[in-house]
């Protein structure tokens, strides 16, 4: 927004991982491809096991996506999460970090993939991850009003990027 200015303090979240590259090397590499196509149900992206860690609530099928795909929301009076596999557009990672960076490359990256926050804000952010050269899936995290207190929740984007993580668990290889 014009006017507006922010600051970006220094990660200090373990389950993520930041690399940077240097021009040779391709910053849109996938380290393994997954096949994120295998996840027929949006639900099944993150397990009973991890939705019981992060306190979240019992998985409902959300709206589709902007790309047709259903999406997964898991909802609390603290916090809501969407999952939102993208396998029809075949942009892979490439497009949301051209849509949601200056340059156009990808802003980190989790467990070796490349990864780009999308609409990062005080209460919200979503993580999008290259699962191969053509797909991609977002994980979202939003605050709710009960949740605004709680000190693991101030940084959006540390906790979208811990959720794409463990998606990134459950999504088979080729």
């Amino acid at each position: 927004m014009a006017g507006c200015a922010t600051s970006t303090p220094a990660d200090t979240n373990p389950d993520t991982t930041h690399t940077t590259t240097s021009s040779s090397e391709d910053p849109f590499a996938i380290p393994q491809p997954l096949n994120l196509a295998a996840i027929t149900n949006p639900c099944h992206l993150l397990t009973q096991q991890q939705t019981t860690t992060l306190n979240a609530g019992p998985p409902q099928p959300g709206n589709k996506s902007a790309w047709g795909q259903k999406t997964c929301e898991w909802n609390n009076e603290k916090f809501n999460i969407r999952s939102a596999p993208d396998t029809k557009q075949k942009e892979g990672i490439k497009y949301a970090a051209f849509t949601n960076t200056e340059d156009g490359k990808p802003t980190h990256y989790i467990e070796g993939y490349p990864a780009v926050h999308s609409f990062p804000g005080e209460l919200s952010c979503a993580t999008f991850v290259g699962t191969s050269k053509t797909d991609v899936v977002s994980a979202s995290f939003t605050v709710n009003t009960d949740g605004r207190e709680n000190p693991q929740y101030q940084k959006p984007c540390d906790m979208s990027d811990k959720i794409a993580k463990m998606m990134l668990e459950n999504i088979p290889s080729p």
